[in-house]
């Protein structure tokens, strides 16, 4: 009892002590506080608002200006260093590269020879089979070139491209060999769509074998594999324009 006459007495004092501040002040109470408070530091139209997201565009702009490269950059650079790569393998590579593009269209002259002359021979497929035997070896080294030159396909970046399309191209033929092949419409074209794939081959080698900004493996010996491959090669080659010389040979004498 005593407690609450003590609380309602406080409560009492504590108004009073209110009402006589607000009359001193010539202010509410509700002024007092705020005048304690102080004015506000800004006004709500002055506090900066969150900014918009950057569109795609300016996002890759701001990072470009931070020194940061995309993924697009990074790549392209790759790209171009890997060619750069292809094209100094080419380079270290070009004797071999030349003669196997030689020995390649010799071949394909050898085919266009014979299969005139088996058209015109007594017995066609005897003609064409005397040739085809030695036509194997022949084809068999370019195979072996090929793969050993080009890392079994996978070397020489752009201009490897355009050799494969030639090389396909030679194997399809060579696989539609026969005694009539001659009389056949798509015979002559195919023979020209090789030729017309060497001879882009031909125009990058050029282009590479004056690039001084390619740097040769002076460690790289010719028939070798790799670059640090230590393997034998080399005689294939003779072996090979031996055998088509031989080949073509047997045919003229089919055909007379």
């Amino acid at each position: 009892m005593r407690n609450a006459h003590v609380i309602v007495t406080l409560a009492a004092a504590l108004t009073m002590a209110v009402n006589t501040g607000a009359c001193d002040s010539g202010g509410s109470g509700k002024d007092k506080i705020l005048d304690g408070i102080g004015p506000a530091s800004k006004k709500l139209d002055e506090i900066p608002t969150a900014k918009p997201k950057m569109t795609p565009e300016e996002l890759k702009e701001a990072r470009r200006k931070a020194g940061f490269k995309d993924a697009d950059e990074i790549a392209a650079e790759n790209a171009k260093e890997f060619e750069k790569g292809a094209r100094e393998y080419i380079k270290t590579r070009m004797k071999e590269y030349r003669a196997f593009l030689a020995d390649m269209r010799a071949n394909l002259e050898d085919i266009e020879k014979q299969a005139a002359a088996w058209a015109k021979a007594k017995d066609p497929q005897k003609a064409f089979d005397k040739w085809k035997a030695k036509f194997k070896d022949a084809a068999k080294d370019l195979t072996k070139r090929y793969d050993k030159m080009t890392g079994n396909g996978v070397e020489g970046g752009n201009t490897q491209a355009e050799l494969s399309k030639a090389f396909r191209g030679w194997e399809d033929l060579k696989a539609d060999l026969s005694q009539d092949i001659a009389s056949n419409e798509r015979f002559g074209a195919a023979l020209e769509e090789i030729r017309k794939n060497l001879d882009e081959v031909e125009k990058a080698l050029e282009d590479i074998d004056k690039d001084e900004n390619l740097v040769i493996n002076k460690f790289y010996k010719e028939g070798e594999e790799g670059e640090e491959s230590g393997e034998e090669s080399g005689e294939g080659g003779e072996g090979g324009e031996g055998g088509e010389g031989d080949g073509g040979d047997g045919g003229d004498e089919e055909g007379e």
